[in-house]
C-alpha cells in the first residue's frame, strides 16, 4: 500500500521568496504573468528516479470528486498532462509542449508553462494574490514509469503570495466557520 505523508497542522513557509515546499522532497515556485495570462511551474522533486507530478484541484483529491484534476507528471514517457476523473492509473495524457524534465545524479526538475484559465479538461489556476488553489501532488521514488504513488499530498495555495496553507488545516477552519454561523 501507498503511504500518505502525514503533514503538519501549522502551515509551511516558503523555503525561498516564491518557493513552495510540499514535503522533504518535492518543491515548487512559480512566474505568473497575468498579462499573458499564464503561469510557469518549476518543480524539484529530491530523487534522480521516480516519476512525480502536480495538478490542481477542486478540492484537494486526486480525481476532484468525479469531476476531473487537472495533473502534470514527468514520467518515462516525458513530460505529460493528464484530466484525472477516478482514483486509477491515469492514462490518455497529452505531451506538454515546451516542458521538460531533466534528472540529474541528485535532483530531477519538471519544468512548464500553462495557461491560468481552464480549457477543455483543465483546473483554473489562481494568479492573483489572495485567491488560493489546490494543488495535489503525488510521486514514487523507485523507477520512472507511471505506477501506484508511493507519497501523495495536497495544499491549498496562494500562488502569487507563493504561501501555503495545508488542506488539512483549510478544510477544518472551514467547518469551524460553517459552524459557528449554524
Amino acid at each position: 500500500t501507498a503511504a500518505t505523508r502525514e503533514k503538519p497542522a501549522e502551515p509551511v513557509a516558503p523555503a525561498a521568496e516564491g518557493t513552495v515546499q510540499l514535503d522533504d522532497k518535492i518543491k515548487f515556485s512559480t512566474v505568473i504573468d497575468l498579462d499573458a495570462g499564464t503561469i510557469k511551474f518549476v518543480v524539484t522533486y529530491a530523487q534522480s528516479k521516480g516519476w512525480f507530478g502536480l495538478g490542481a484541484s477542486k478540492d484537494g483529491t486526486m480525481s476532484s470528486s468525479g469531476e476531473g484534476s487537472d495533473i502534470v507528471l514527468c514520467t518515462s514517457d516525458g513530460v505529460q498532462r493528464f484530466w484525472v476523473t477516478a482514483k486509477s492509473k491515469p492514462s490518455g495524457g497529452k505531451d506538454v509542449t515546451g516542458a521538460t524534465c531533466e534528472r540529474s545524479e541528485r535532483v530531477s526538475v519538471l519544468t512548464f508553462t500553462r495557461d491560468l484559465k481552464a480549457g477543455s479538461n483543465q483546473r483554473e489556476m489562481k494568479g492573483k494574490k489572495g485567491e488560493t488553489t489546490h494543488i495535489i501532488y503525488a510521486y514514487h521514488a523507485s523507477g520512472n514509469g507511471l505506477v501506484f504513488h508511493s507519497t501523495k499530498g495536497s495544499a491549498v495555495i496562494d500562488l502569487a503570495a507563493g504561501g501555503v496553507e495545508l488542506h488539512r488545516r483549510w478544510r477544518r477552519e472551514q467547518l469551524e466557520r460553517e459552524l459557528r454561523v449554524a
